[in-house]
């Protein structure tokens, strides 16, 4: 059945722009094989959009698919290459590695780097290759710093590095401590969330080796991560950034306080109250920020800031002893200068629309509101629709805010 829908689709085809491969289902009889269709290069040429997902490496089939795409299209602008498997066949590297280097103008590669180390200098390579044409790079699965430092410095054109999901850094150390020789790298965003790493340490300098060498080019930093050390930096290196999103503890609110106000650009501040694992005490606990910390916090946001979003990953067995209406209450009301926006990513409820309503009464209104639920009810609605512009969905960016975010820093 599926060589026939193949045949039809291929043959019929007056150029196809997306093709996904998926090599996650099992048990397909007669699957597909693009290899074997008449008017496949017609098909291909128009090719814009590819995506490979593998659950299982399946044979050397998938390779040979891989080089006959390679053969037909060379414009793609986009491939994505989501494999969650170990792979260390040499023939799938050598496929992956020539159809990025024989792209015409490749914008945006995704990657998983669940390939054998003595495979890294082979797609590398292939990757540098789109060094003029390269804007977002993305990773999952990140390994070799060495190699990735080395593929930025030259790529100049590359704005966006998306980081996510495990990671096992080598060398971090040994990049940190060479810092002051290695070259500049030219990215404006770097992004790392959705991630789970073993040492929280290698994270924290591969963070911070990436901040020191992008330095004044950075726009936006978006961390899921983040420690005093990455903070500092952050202040340090990157004054010019406008968009800032951090996970932090109540033991990052101290280099927030010093680090906000060199951030003279920032319009957007997006903060996660993680709670430190294995935390259980209800003194001084790190997950209950005290109300005098988050109003030094408010008096620390840049006059430049007009978009807050706020998510506060409260345990289920600490909520009924955390206030979070005073919480919000509390950095609302020593914010210097009128939000525009805000989001709020914890569950709504009329005390919490309250404390928002308040707030936009006294400075006037706020242009947008973004909750993750409830904002279709009509009791909450008939509160605020006098003074905030636009009720709608806060916006999410790959964040799980449906669960309590911990911070294991054994």
């Amino acid at each position: 059945m599926g060589n026939v829908i193949g045949s039809y689709v291929f043959g019929a085809s007056r150029g196809i722009k997306y093709l996904t491969l998926n090599y996650e289902i099992e048990h397909i009889e007669n699957p597909m094989n693009i290899s074997a269709y008449d008017r496949i290069e017609n098909s291909l040429n128009h090719l814009r959009e590819l995506k490979i997902k593998m659950k299982n490496f399946q044979d050397i089939g998938t390779s040979l698919e891989i080089f006959v795409i390679t053969r037909c299209a060379t414009h793609i602008r986009q491939i994505t290459i989501d494999a969650h498997c170990r792979i260390d066949d040499e023939g799938f590297c050598l496929a992956i590695s020539r159809l990025v280097s024989m792209q015409k103008n490749l914008c945006s590669l995704r990657l998983t780097e669940r390939w054998a180390d003595v495979a890294t200098p082979l797609i590398y390579k292939a990757i540098q290759t789109q060094s003029e044409s390269l804007t977002t790079l993305e990773f999952c699965e990140f390994r070799n710093l060495q190699a990735l430092l080395e593929l930025l410095s030259n790529c100049p054109n590359l704005e966006t590095l998306f980081l996510t999901e495990h990671f096992s850094i080598q060398n971090a150390q040994e990049m940190y401590d060479s810092i002051d020789y290695l070259p500049p790298i030219h990215i404006k965003h770097l992004k790392a969330y959705n991630i789970l790493f073993p040492k929280i340490s290698d994270f924290t300098l591969m963070m911070q080796t990436l901040i020191q060498l992008s330095s004044k080019r950075l726009n936006t930093i978006m961390l899921q991560f983040s420690d005093s050390n990455i903070i500092s930096d952050i202040g340090q290196f990157c004054p010019q950034i406008t968009f800032l999103s951090l996970t932090i503890t109540s033991n990052e609110l101290h280099s927030l306080y010093s680090t906000l106000p060199l951030l003279t650009s920032l319009d957007y501040l997006h903060l996660v109250f993680a709670h430190i694992e294995g935390s259980i005490g209800y003194i001084n606990d790190p997950v209950l920020p005290s109300d005098e910390s988050l109003e030094k916090l408010a008096r620390s946001f840049p006059s430049r800031l007009k978009y807050l979003a706020i998510y506060f990953g409260i345990p289920p067995y600490k909520r009924p002893i955390f206030d979070l209406p005073r919480s919000l209450a509390k950095i609302l009301g020593n914010i210097k200068n009128p939000l525009e926006k805000l989001d709020i990513y914890n569950e709504m409820d009329l005390t919490l629309m309250c404390v928002i309503a308040d707030y936009a009464t006294e400075i006037g209104g706020l242009k947008k509101l973004g909750i993750v639920d409830g904002w279709r009810n009509e009791e909450l609605f008939e509160r605020v629709k006098d003074v905030i512009e636009v009720i709608g969905k806060a916006y999410v960016f790959g964040i799980n805010y449906n669960k309590p975010f911990y911070i294991n820093r054994s």
